[in-house]
């Protein structure tokens, strides 16, 4: 072997081995700052793209602190037993207080800070507060005179938020802080047509990121089932019988009020003791059909608890695939849709007084 042979293998071996021992992905520092009340509390990070958690701490002391390796930034929530706060993981120290609502350390999160934390926020956000204290400790007469005054301060903070974020998102279309910023967008979205329109010329790191693309589905499927289109049948499980059934085999081709609710949810409860039970009762022999559909339950047996407490003697769909909420655009409850004889929604968000009366208008056709 020549010298020369030798001389460039070596220097391969070099390099390769440099190459191999090269430090992956970047370290990062999250220093929280809590108070006494979480000392011996666990403390997590949770990534926002995929909802779980990937580390955590015990608060032992009112200052907890996180150090790790990441491949690349990420959006990050750190979750305590009554609050959390949003930021990105990125390389370096990242500073958060989530009681006083603080924010620094890296560039992004500067960022982040600066548009969403800024004076003129705080302090329309303080003028709010100030006055819901005041609509708190008033009597009726106070709320009254109050309410109007609640609603109109209370779209300041939220528009000078979105306008915040906008800005952020515009100049930040192509990494990680762009999709922080969209992520805080969606919700101003009412449409899927209007979130598309905003999200051209953005790349396939926002487009694709899992909570900026999960609310664009979820508008598309409020969209589908939106008053005038035909209701989307929901396989699951009869309560009363144990057998695989359908909403459309306990619709039946009547006017329907489809209930979507679950037994921890107290709206949800409040509903149906208030209304939905005594519409049943009155409107049954009109040819009006009831269905309670369960969703989002997390133990079985409270479902026949609650049928039992609040006399539900209207059929119930156990949405045994969870596929309701995703159908139907919804991940609050309750959602009550009202469905008439042809199988077309005629409403959907019902809530209060506006149930029965959607109810007795859509009987009188």
């Amino acid at each position: 072997m020549s010298r020369t042979r030798t001389f460039l293998s070596a220097l391969a071996l070099v390099i390769l081995a440099s190459c191999g021992g090269k430090k992956q992905g970047f370290d990062y520092t999250v220093n929280v700052n809590l108070n006494d009340q979480f000392i011996n509390q666990p403390v997590y990070l949770v990534d926002m793209a995929t909802g779980k958690a990937f580390d955590s701490v015990i608060a032992n002391a009112a200052t907890v602190e996180f150090k790790g390796t990441l491949q690349e930034p990420i959006i990050c929530r750190l979750a305590t037993s009554s609050n959390y706060s949003i930021f990105i993981l990125e390389e370096g120290t990242v500073y958060v207080d989530p009681i006083i609502d603080s924010l620094s350390g890296t560039p992004s999160n500067d960022a982040i800070y600066k548009a969403a934390f800024s004076p003129e926020i705080r302090k329309a956000t303080n003028d709010f507060q100030t006055v819901y204290q005041q609509y708190q400790n008033g009597d009726s007469d106070t709320r009254t005179r109050l309410t109007p005054i609640l609603d109109s301060l209370y779209a300041i903070p939220q528009m000078l938020t979105e306008k915040a974020y906008a800005e952020l998102y515009k100049d930040n279309k192509d990494n990680i802080l762009g999709a922080y910023a969209f992520t805080n967008l969606c919700q101003s979205y009412t449409s899927a047509s209007q979130m598309e329109k905003a999200l051209e010329g953005a790349t396939d790191l926002i487009r694709n990121y899992p909570p900026v693309n999960n609310h664009l589905v979820m508008l598309r499927n409020i969209d589908n089932t939106a008053p005038g289109k035909h209701f989307i049948d929901i396989p699951g499980i009869d309560f009363s019988t144990g057998k695989e059934s359908s909403l459309a085999a306990m619709i039946e081709g009547k006017v329907a009020l489809v209930d979507f609710w679950a037994s921890w949810c107290g709206p949800c409860k409040a509903e149906i003791k208030e209304n939905l039970v005594r519409i049943h009762e009155k409107y049954a022999s009109q040819g009006l059909v009831v269905v309670g559909v369960d969703v989002f339950e997390r133990k079985a047996e409270d479902h026949a608890k609650a049928v039992e407490a609040l006399g539900i003697k209207y059929p119930q769909l156990i949405d045994s695939q969870n596929k309701a909420g995703d159908l139907y655009g919804f991940n609050s409850i309750p959602q009550i849709i009202l469905i008439g004889a042809d199988g077309n929604i005629i409403a959907r968000d019902l809530r209060g007084n506006a149930i029965e009366a959607a109810v007795k208008e859509a009987l009188q056709k």
